[in-house]
């Protein structure tokens, strides 16, 4: 192949004499064979672990977060059944709820009212 500049270059995986010799011998693509040697040269496994290891934090950190929020959804539904959704109201709750929220629009419209 040829590059912009006019340059010649070659690519196979895994490598050109394997994509060559296949086609010569029309038999199945070798296996995939990694030289760890170079893998490890250009892989720092030191920088590799430290990321590994914030990552970690990162996650713990989140479930941690996750859990301190949906303990606090617990409480606020058990302290204020309003917060509840509204499908596990019983019905003297949705009562009491359409009466709050009629109060509210009521406060609202005299609000708005006295700012006219």
């Amino acid at each position: 192949m040829f590059s912009s500049g006019n340059r010649v270059f070659s690519f196979g995986s895994p490598s050109v004499d394997s994509v060559v010799q296949r086609y010569k011998t029309q038999g199945p693509p070798p296996l995939l064979t990694l030289d760890l040697n170079k893998v490890h040269s250009t892989v720092d496994e030191v920088d590799l672990h430290t990321h590994l290891h914030c990552l970690s934090n990162q996650i713990a950190i989140e479930k941690k977060r996750t859990k301190d929020l949906n303990h606090l959804a617990k409480a606020a539904e058990d302290q204020f059944w309003w917060a509840r959704p509204i499908e596990s109201m019983t019905d003297s709750q949705l009562d009491k709820y359409k009466k709050m929220l009629e109060e509210f629009k009521r406060q609202l419209k005299e609000k708005r009212g006295n700012l006219n």
